[in-house]
């Protein structure tokens, strides 16, 4: 795995995961309390989906999903990944891309989900790096906004 990618992305060990049939309630309840705005889907090893805030917003609350429904009726099934041993310019490429907050990686020859990185992960990893608070907020804009 390359040196940039694992330093910014949370491992799978620490990264929030549910399963498709969990509650789109239960899923909410670790989202609010862990203070995160996605959970990765997973069926065994591999990522199935991804449940954002946004997912919560327009499915939930706009379109009216019963909270008592499996996560798997509002997760976005469509997933952009990188392989682990992509660069960071690769995440950055294909955060700017495709309008996205959390990007799942996975292993290059299993495909099993390994890790997710979010432009957050970028935030820290640029104020570790010494970068002031505006210069990252302005970087981190750029790269979920562009």
């Amino acid at each position: 795995m390359a040196t940039q990618i694992a330093r910014l992305m949370v491992p799978r060990a620490k990264a929030l995961e549910c399963k498709p049939e969990d509650t789109i309630a239960q899923v909410a309840q670790v989202m609010k309390t862990r203070r995160v705005g996605s959970v990765v889907v997973v069926e065994g090893d591999r990522p199935v989906g991804i449940v954002t805030q946004t997912d919560m917003v327009n499915k939930v609350i706009v379109d009216g999903h019963s909270t008592a429904r499996p996560v798997k009726d509002i997760m976005t099934t469509t997933l952009i990944t990188l392989p682990a041993n992509a660069s960071k310019n690769d995440v950055t490429a294909t955060l700017q891309k495709h309008h996205i907050h959390h990007l799942v990686i996975v292993d290059p020859t299993t495909k099993a989900y390994v890790g997710l990185c979010s432009t957050w992960d970028f935030a820290r990893a640029a104020l570790a790096e010494g970068s002031s608070w505006e210069y990252t907020e302005q970087w981190k804009k750029e790269i979920a906004f562009s």
